[in-house]
């Protein structure tokens, strides 16, 4: 953990930054109470069932380290989120998570891990769809934001995102569309000088454009042909030109339309806003197994 960890901590605090932070537990338990409440939420990786598979993937003690710092949490009234990162060695093993997660009245978000420096941990497309199956059978999905699976279930495409509601400041002092995207990124200057007008440099339009391999896609408007999970696993240029692994048109011709009927022959109508805020209310009051199906930090 970095050195200054709790002097920046303090220094985002006295401006009144909104605060949110991903943790094993050791961040955690580095700050004392008062640190912790001004957190507006937490969220604990994990991303095996038992403690001795998160320890074999995360470190030693790993398991009960994430453990002890939700119980500290939930003692303290800050909401917390358990955040599972799908990979080939746990992709069956994700409504287990959930049911730890409505165990402490929290949902639990999925993130799809992307290939950026190996894809030894990335799921095949076969496990991919095969995950998301078991997910949405055996969990009440609250929202989802992984795009392929939104076009699958008829959903519309998702507002903001990659290239257009998010922008990524790096360690290194560079600013990217997405964490997954390829190259060095473009200096913090920039954000200074332009600010919200990021969104119209180069790297932030092509985040939003669609590959031309997609064009031919009947779900290409609800998709959006999902660029930076391509570009992470192509390891392409700037200019999106490849189809995500776990999109059904990988292969030989589109499939998307027959991928979109096994997961789901008939599609609903989206539910109204409020219907997903009772529901998320219902959940945390219950306990019950929830999910969120968002995008994972790259391993």
């Amino acid at each position: 953990m970095h050195p200054r960890f709790r002097e920046m901590l303090a220094l985002l605090r006295s401006r009144n930054v909104k605060l949110t932070m991903t943790s094993n537990g050791l961040s955690v338990a580095a700050l004392d109470d008062d640190e912790l409440r001004a957190f507006h939420d937490l969220e604990f990786s994990l991303d095996y069932p038992t403690r001795e598979e998160q320890d074999a993937q995360r470190g030693r003690a790993a398991g009960i380290w994430c453990t002890r710092k939700r119980e500290r949490c939930r003692r303290l009234g800050v909401p917390v989120t358990i955040v599972a990162v799908m990979m080939r060695t746990n992709f069956r093993r994700l409504a287990e998570i959930a049911g730890i997660a409505g165990r402490y009245g929290a949902p639990l978000r999925v993130n799809v891990c992307q290939s950026v420096r190996t894809v030894a941990f990335a799921p095949t497309y076969e496990q991919y769809w095969e995950a998301f199956e078991l997910l949405l059978s055996q969990t009440d999905v609250l929202a989802v934001g992984e795009p392929l699976v939104r076009a699958m279930l008829g959903l519309p495409r998702g507002e903001g995102g990659c290239g257009a509601g998010t922008v990524r400041v790096t360690p290194r002092a560079t600013v990217q569309p997405c964490v997954y995207w390829p190259g060095p990124g473009d200096p913090l200057r920039l954000l200074l000088e332009v600010g919200a007008n990021v969104v119209a440099t180069p790297a932030f339009r092509a985040a939003r454009s669609l590959p031309p391999a997609c064009e031919p896609c009947e779900l290409r408007e609800a998709c959006g042909g999902d660029a930076p999970a391509a570009g992470s696993s192509t390891g392409r240029s700037i200019d999106p030109i490849g189809i995500a692994p776990s999109c059904a048109a990988n292969g030989d011709g589109c499939q998307c339309a027959s991928r979109r009927a096994a997961i789901c022959p008939r599609p609903a109508a989206p539910a109204p806003r409020s219907s997903w805020r009772a529901r998320r209310r219902r959940n945390r009051r219950d306990a019950l197994n929830s999910a969120t199906i968002e995008r994972s930090v790259p391993r």
